[in-house]
């Protein structure tokens, strides 16, 4: 073994940095935060966890969960629906909830549909359709429209 097998090795791996990923990141971070606040406002109210609490944290949840996966995807076929779809969760959620939670959740979704469109925009014209990110956000924004109708 030579002196420099040991240091010709990383430390750690290089992290994919594209468009969009900060942007992702920050979304998912707010996403997971709200859901955390979301839970203390419901626990502080003294009110049970029925299903549209239990919805609506999961909607929220998943819509994290679509930006860390386009943070963490590094081909960028994946990682447009994953984006769009955490965009239009957020916006949706962050429409419904403006006077309590919302805002957060609003903003969320603007940098993530910012991060979706420097992504698109990278991809150029040669690459990928853009249909699956469309139908993912369209998807995603009216998951949680449906939530509304549900029963407490």
């Amino acid at each position: 073994m030579s002196a420099n097998a040991l240091t010709d090795v990383p430390a750690r791996p290089d992290l994919q940095k594209g468009p969009g990923v900060v942007l992702a990141a920050i979304a998912a971070g707010l996403a997971f935060i709200m859901v955390m606040v979301y839970l203390v406002i419901i626990a502080n109210q003294g009110n049970g966890a029925g299903l549209r609490v239990v919805l609506i944290a999961s909607c929220i949840a998943a819509a994290g969960a679509c930006a860390v996966a386009a943070a963490a995807w590094s081909i960028p076929r994946r990682r447009l629906p994953m984006m769009a779809a955490a965009a239009g969760g957020l916006i949706s959620l962050g429409i419904i909830g403006m006077f309590s939670i919302g805002f957060p959740l609003f903003i969320g979704g603007v940098l993530a549909t910012i991060g979706s469109a420097q992504l698109a925009g990278s991809i150029g014209r040669g690459g990928p359709s853009r249909l699956p990110a469309l139908a993912a956000g369209v998807a995603a924004f009216l998951l949680p429209v449906a939530v509304l109708f549900t029963p407490n």
